[in-house]
């Protein structure tokens, strides 16, 4: 994989790297025994690619690989004193083999379980916060001012994470740190150190990053019911990137509702008695606090089970949200949870009217605009669609004989004792899923077999419908590869 500089744009074997700052020495153990509590602080790092190891440092020196890196996760790394300016902090560094005997530079970090590991420089962006670029032409600049030339006329990639470096950022320009892989051409991947971009073009809200993340790991799962539930836990978080989770769920065959043209709210509504109705789908209010103490309230009806809701405010002011069934009991209540600190409930509700009281938790007026989204039948709309797709099998099934009466059949991998063995619901890998698992040896009946077989692993195995005695003769599918016979 080819990496650049950016500067000169040269060619550089190992990393890329686009900065306004120089990498500080390693401090020297003699330098440090001149200071005293060398190791004063921690700051966090943000990890600006997947997939990036985490190492630890073997007897011999050698760095060992411990775990794999999440994009977008923090880390805390170890700062320890400049020996030739003591008043500042430096990541405690080392440079090291690998095990692959490549010498690296590394960054001495905690993980959010306390594992003391190591991770190479050029993967973490050090005292910064996750940030989301959210608009399609973001230009990096050299220095926080738009009259400088931009370092590259390319555009920065939609929806990437940076880690945002508050410390020399304001409220025009961010100072950001990401690795960009593959800007240029394939194969070629960009460190951006420490650069400019324009403060509306990205997002800092904790719930993008979370929604973001959600995002990334649906995409990498094969399984559709699994995904499904990673889009919903995204679909209640709420923040900027709803239109992301509509995407992902039409490729799913779901049309999710958007939010509808915002209505102007009508005074009074400030009893239960007075509650301005919401209509049922997707429904969108602007309205005004009139005074200090002014309550808002509004209604809406679920009409079908299994519905997911969403209601949310979208304002400068602090709200708080409380959520009151038909009777008037309070069952939910929030004041921050949503985007850029704004109220949010989620979740799943009954068929019933439900009651929304919205207040200014510091008595201030103004503006906000409250939504209201109601996801009818998401789940049996899944669920329905699964069944659908669950009726489509390539492999055909008969009734399993087995000519010997002495023998049992038992769920078994004679390569491991303490093996956990799946069971499908169907046959077949790729289209089907687990349903429960058997310790191995644990007995069970074969029923019946597949006329067709599959190749896994380079080997071609049929596969046998079970049921399991000491499960109440739950059934599932199983390859024989992990069904053997044995004498009573």
């Amino acid at each position: 994989m080819k990496k650049l500089i950016f500067g000169g744009i040269a060619l550089f074997f190992f990393a890329a790297l686009i900065s306004c700052t120089e990498k500080q020495p390693q401090n020297d153990d003699a330098d440090i025994d001149a200071v005293p509590d060398p190791l004063q602080k921690m700051v966090s790092a943000l990890v600006l690619e997947d997939g990036i190891s985490k190492w630890t440092e073997n007897e011999q020196g050698i760095m060992v690989f411990e775990e794999s890196s999440e994009l977008g996760e923090l880390v805390q790394v170890f700062m320890i004193r400049d020996h030739d300016n003591p008043d500042e902090f430096i990541p405690e560094m080392k440079t090291a083999l690998r095990a692959d005997f490549l010498q690296r530079d590394f960054y001495h970090v905690m993980t959010d379980d306390g594992q003391e590991l190591w991770m190479q420089d050029y993967y973490l962006a050090v005292n910064a916060v996750p940030g989301i670029i959210l608009t399609e032409n973001t230009f990096l600049y050299s220095e926080p001012d738009a009259s400088t030339d931009y370092i590259d006329a390319r555009k920065f990639p939609q929806y990437h994470f940076v880690g945002i470096h508050e410390s020399e950022s304001n409220d025009d320009f961010l100072c950001v740190s990401a690795f960009v892989y593959k800007w240029f051409e394939p194969g070629v991947s960009i460190l951006v150190e420490k650069q400019y971009v324009r403060a509306d073009a990205v997002t800092s809200d904790p719930v993008d990053a979370e929604v973001l993340n959600l995002l990334h790991a649906a995409e990498s799962l094969d399984n559709k019911t699994q995904k499904q539930e990673v889009l919903i836990n995204a679909l209640l978080k709420g923040g900027n990137f709803n239109n992301l989770i509509v995407e992902a769920f039409a490729e799913l065959g779901v049309e999710l509702p958007l939010p509808q043209e915002t209505l102007i709210g009508e005074e009074p509504n400030d009893t239960l008695l007075q509650a301005y109705p919401m209509m049922p789908g997707s429904s969108a209010v602007q309205v005004d606090f009139m005074t200090s103490d002014d309550t808002d309230w509004y209604k809406i009806t679920i009409p079908s089970e299994n519905s997911i809701v969403r209601i949310y405010t979208e304002s400068k002011l602090n709200t708080i949200m409380s959520l009151y069934n038909g009777e008037g009991e309070l069952i939910a209540e929030d004041d921050d949870s949503g985007h850029d600190n704004n109220a949010q409930i989620a979740g799943d509700l009954y068929p019933e009217t439900y009651y929304i009281d919205v207040k200014e938790i510091n008595g201030d007026t103004g503006a906000y605009s409250l939504y209201v989204i109601v996801y009818n039948d998401l789940h049996g709309t899944l669920d329905k669609l699964n069944a659908a797709e669950n009726d489509i099998s390539p492999f055909t099934a008969k009734p399993y004989v087995y000519p010997y009466e002495d023998y049992k059949h038992y769920a078994w991998d004679f390569e491991n004792d303490n093996a956990i063995i799946d069971v499908r619901n169907k046959p077949g890998i790729s289209n089907s899923k687990v349903i429960f698992t058997l310790p191995s040896r644990t007995e069970v009946v074969v029923i019946a077999e597949t006329n067709e077989k599959e190749t896994i692993d380079g080997y071609d195995y049929a596969w046998l419908q079970v049921t399991v005695p000491s499960m109440e003769n739950r059934s599932g599918w199983i390859y024989d590869l992990y069904v053997i016979n044995s004498e009573q």
